[in-house]
């Protein structure tokens, strides 16, 4: 879980304050296991030179905005490839919203070549962690999806047959999802934003994925499967979520992080709770 200690050897070019800065800010970079955040850090030194980072002029330039973005755009290529960001280029941000170009209502975008985020947005998506809001992991879905410049829910694959499957999987998927949201019935797991489009299903169909893995296990089992073939990553079987009070107090008694096991069974037990009246509703629902 994260690295267990701060004088754990670093790639080049990575320093090692952005393991603080991670560790206090993005909850995604605690709980990811210690092999793969290592494999992180690396590709994270990668993407912090490939990058073009501008800044608009309602927010001051920090460091900590440049290695936050890069980790979690990077979690989504840790099993697979950096020409996922081949055509990508720049990362713009704005002190809240995107209101500077005229879109006050949107906290960020992504167009294949750039992303736009507000960081007001960005740093409240990535310090909670299972809320299943995540604007940096949402944007760069997007990236990946319009690599090659359309955004219609279908990644790189490398076996055609399996591209064409999860077209027809992805299809039924969504329209399921819109069916159950228009009813109000059925599982919400993935956010009512994912009914809107293809593209939209995919992006937050990912962060759900990883904010929400076991709850998508479960209600979804199917299209949780195929995000573990798109990402090569299985999140549900990650550690459970460890607040930057835990890990910090381990690491300064020289201990294993103990997690906070009721908060997590506490939850665990609400998100089931709250499922099992979902299809209580839902068979209700068919039965009339």
């Amino acid at each position: 879980m994260a690295i267990t200690s701060h004088d754990a050897p670093a790639p080049k070019g990575f320093k090692r304050e952005w393991r603080k800065i991670l560790e206090r800010q993005a909850a995604i970079y605690r709980r990811l296991p210690e092999d793969l955040t290592a494999e992180l850090e690396e590709h994270m030194v990668w993407f912090i030179r490939k990058v073009d980072w501008k800044w608009h002029s309602a927010i001051i330039q920090k460091e900590e905005h440049k290695v936050c973005m890069a980790a979690q755009a990077c979690v989504l290529i840790l099993r697979r490839s950096r020409e996922d960001y081949s055509a990508f280029r720049s990362v713009e941000f704005f002190a809240k919203d995107l209101s500077p170009v005229g879109k006050p209502d949107a906290a960020g975008d992504a167009n294949g070549v750039r992303v736009r985020a507000g960081w007001y947005w960005t740093e409240e998506g990535m310090e909670d962690g299972v809320d299943n809001y995540n604007l940096a992991i949402h944007e760069f879905a997007h990236i990946i999806d319009q690599k090659h410049g359309r955004a219609d829910a279908l990644p790189e694959f490398k076996d055609r047959g399996l591209k064409r499957a999860w077209k027809h999987f992805a299809k039924h998927e969504f329209a399921d999802l819109r069916k159950r949201w228009e009813s109000e019935t059925g599982t919400r797991v993935v956010r009512e934003y994912g009914a809107t489009n293809m593209a939209e299903f995919f992006a937050c169909g990912t962060v759900a994925f990883f904010e929400r893995s076991e709850e998508l296990k479960l209600c979804r089992p199917k299209l949780y499967n195929w995000f573990k073939k798109i990402y090569g990553l299985d999140p549900a079987a990650w550690p459970a979520r460890v607040s930057f009070a835990d890990l910090h107090t381990a690491r300064y008694l020289g201990q294993p992080v103990v997690q906070d096991h009721e908060r997590v069974q506490r939850e665990k037990e609400n998100r089931e709770e709250e499922e099992r009246r979902e299809r209580l509703q839902e068979e209700r629902e068919k039965a009339r």
